[in-house]
């Protein structure tokens, strides 16, 4: 069984086609995976840790923010 699971996490880490980040509550990035660093062309470095904002830019932030202050409050 774990050796599906850990064939599992590889393919969303290493080969799904879609961007995928997981923040906290205060918006900072706590996973992301290979898609999601390409898609920015950004290093590990400058995603891992920071706030969804640095990472994304205003413009896309400020289209996000709306629906992640729903989503940590309950709404979606």
């Amino acid at each position: 069984d774990l050796a599906g699971v850990a064939d599992n996490i590889n393919y969303l880490h290493e080969s799904l086609p879609a961007m995928l980040a997981y923040v906290d509550d205060q918006h900072q990035l706590k996973y992301h995976n290979r898609a999601f660093r390409h898609g920015l062309g950004a290093a590990v470095s400058h995603i891992d840790g920071r706030h969804l904002r640095e990472v994304v830019g205003n413009v896309v932030y400020g289209e996000l923010e709306g629906d992640l202050s729903r989503a940590f409050d309950g709404s979606m």
